[in-house]
Order: structure tokens, then C-alpha cells, then sequence
């Protein structure tokens, strides 16, 4: 009950920012005129709806990488729709578990295979996110004096020796950290600790096993093909005002306002990552009023697969339920 009512308070608190966003611009649905090809705008939303298909391929995949048994296509796209709803509509720590879940119900995969699966993908997809981000910043604030370049680089070096770290720390030394956890003395301290420790070694195990094999790869031309079916369906937005912008730069503000609405606790960064696209979009030089429309309209355009995806994760737990799992 009180998850319920923190996650309504947080996904007002989104709609009060995106509603004083509007207001503060003086924005009204006039604005709406200045869509005079909306057949771009109906282009926008074929692509976007695309992504769980090309998102189920990767999951095939990185599935085949543990244990070469193909899974249906059909289950994979459902697993995307449901998880896509999920992560647009649900605080950020439901992803992972849910996903998880699904996996195990509608794919047999394990519980903790499936667990390792979705956290080395969800990983993966901050990782990109991550250095989108950074390259923005770089390209962005390269000419403000206050603004050290060189931190940001030195994070992103911090952050690729500390994974780097994690793959080739020989695995005793997590076996002794279980070890020393198991002879602490108060039972809650050491039954949690040595449970997080289990996980992180068992997802450490996983996704060793992942990077060295070489099916692998073929998830990075997918990972690309799927931002690049983000980043048109955006375009398709603004050459619906007939205000055509670099691809390029449409792919860095995508990422840059993914991670600001990702560091937020909102579900689905409401508002703040609207807020965000508007303000680099406005630093291109891009009018306040196209800027706001196309952050609108990204949001907007994905909810007929949200209401797909609403639709699934009914038929699914209904389904569950009545197998009595």
C-alpha cells in the first residue's frame, strides 16, 4: 500500500513538472498547428513500435548464449511489450524482477539465468546511455570555462576500470568475501550480505559466460540498429513541423534525457526528461515551442505499444493464475 501511494506521488510530481513546463512557456494547443505533415507523425509511431521486436531479437540472443535453446519469437516480443509498459509506468527497481519473471514463465528460463540475462542487458543499455551522455557533455560544454571536461572523462575512465576490475578479480576473492560475511555475528547483517554476495556472483558467473562467447556480438548491430530506429522516429516528429534536425544530435539528447529521467525516481522520468530534451534542444538554437512539441510527441507516440503492453501483462497474469503458478 505504501509502494502504491509513493509511486502516485511520484508520477504527479511528473505531471506537475511537465504541466509547469507548458504553462511556463505559455504553450497552448494552437501549437498543434504547426504540424503540417502529420503523416511523419503516424511514420514516428510505426517505428517506435518497432523496438520490442528488434529488443525480443537481442533477448533470442543473449538467451542463446547459455544454453542454445531457441526461444519463440512470440514469447520474446511479449516479454518486451510487457517490460516496455513496465518501465515506462513502474518505478526503475520493477524492471529487472519483472522481466526476470517473465522469463522464467513464458521461456523456461531459470530464475537466476533470467535474473543475469536482464540485469547484463539493462547494464549493457546504461553503458550506451552512459557515454552518449558523456559525449554530450563534452561536445555541449567543451566551451564553458567552469566546466572541467576533464572530470568527466576521468569518471568515465573511473567507471571503465572499476567493470574492467569486476570481470578480472580472480573469483576466490569473492568466495572469501562470502566466507568472511557467513562469521558475522548478528543474523540479519550476515544472512542479507552474503545473500547480495551469492547474487553478484552468480551474475558475475553469467555474464563471463556471456562475454566470451561469441554469439555476443551480434547484439551490438542490433543495439545500434534499435537507436537508430529511436533516433528517426524522432526525426519523423520534427519533419512533421518541417524542421529537419541532425540525426546525430537527436541521438545525443535521446540518450542525455534517458539518463536525467533515469537518475530521477519518477517512473518513466515524467517531465524531467521532457524538461531536459526542450533545454538542449533550445541550446541548438531549436525553438522552445518545436522543442516541446517533439518532447510531447516522443512520449506520446509510444502508447499504443504501452497499451499493448497493458494488454499482455493482463493476459499473462491472468494465465498465470489460472495454472496456479
Amino acid at each position: 500500500m505504501h509502494q502504491n501511494i509513493k509511486k502516485v506521488i511520484l508520477f504527479l510530481i511528473g505531471l506537475i513538472l511537465l504541466t509547469s513546463l507548458l504553462l511556463s512557456l505559455k504553450i497552448d494547443f494552437t501549437v498543434l498547428s504547426l504540424i503540417t505533415r502529420p503523416h511523419y507523425v503516424i511514420l514516428a509511431m510505426f517505428f517506435i513500435s518497432l523496438l520490442p521486436f528488434i529488443t525480443a531479437l537481442r533477448m533470442r540472443f543473449l538467451l542463446l548464449t547459455l544454453d542454445d535453446v531457441s526461444r519463440r519469437f512470440k514469447d520474446l516480443a511479449i516479454v518486451e511489450f510487457i517490460t516496455m509498459f513496465v518501465f515506462s509506468t513502474a518505478p526503475a527497481k520493477l524492471f529487472l524482477p519483472t522481466k526476470a519473471l517473465l522469463l522464467n514463465k513464458l521461456c523456461n528460463t531459470k530464475m537466476n539465468d533470467g535474473l543475469s540475462i536482464a540485469a547484463f542487458e539493462y547494464a549493457f543499455d546504461v553503458g550506451v546511455v552512459l557515454l552518449l551522455t558523456m559525449l554530450g557533455i563534452i561536445l555541449y560544454f567543451k566551451d564553458i570555462p567552469h566546466i572541467s571536461i576533464l572530470k568527466f572523462e576521468f569518471i568515465l575512465s573511473l567507471i571503465i576500470g572499476l567493470i574492467l576490475l569486476f570481470f578480472y578479480l580472480p573469483s576466490n576473492i569473492f568466495d572469501n568475501l562470502v566466507k568472511k560475511a557467513e562469521q558475522i555475528h548478528i543474523r540479519v547483517i550476515k544472512d542479507v550480505t552474503t545473500r547480495i554476495l551469492r547474487t553478484v556472483i552468480e551474475i558475475r558467473s553469467t555474464w563471463i559466460s556471456l562475454i566470451s562467447n561469441k554469439k555476443i556480438l551480434i547484439i551490438l548491430p542490433i543495439t545500434f540498429i534499435s537507436w537508430i530506429v529511436l533516433t528517426i522516429s524522432i526525426e519523423f516528429l520534427f519533419l512533421s513541423v518541417n524542421y529537419p534536425v541532425s540525426l546525430f544530435w537527436i541521438l545525443i539528447i535521446t540518450a542525455s534525457s534517458v539518463f536525467i529521467g533515469g537518475v530521477t525516481a519518477i517512473p518513466g522520468g515524467l517531465g524531467v526528461r521532457e524538461a531536459s530534451m526542450v533545454f538542449l534542444y533550445g541550446m541548438l538554437g531549436i525553438p522552445m515551442e518545436i522543442g516541446l512539441l517533439v518532447a510531447i510527441g516522443s512520449r506520446l507516440i509510444i502508447i499504443p505499444s504501452l497499451i499493448i503492453g497493458y494488454g499482455l501483462s493482463s493476459y499473462v497474469g491472468i494465465n498465470i493464475l489460472k495454472n496456479g503458478e
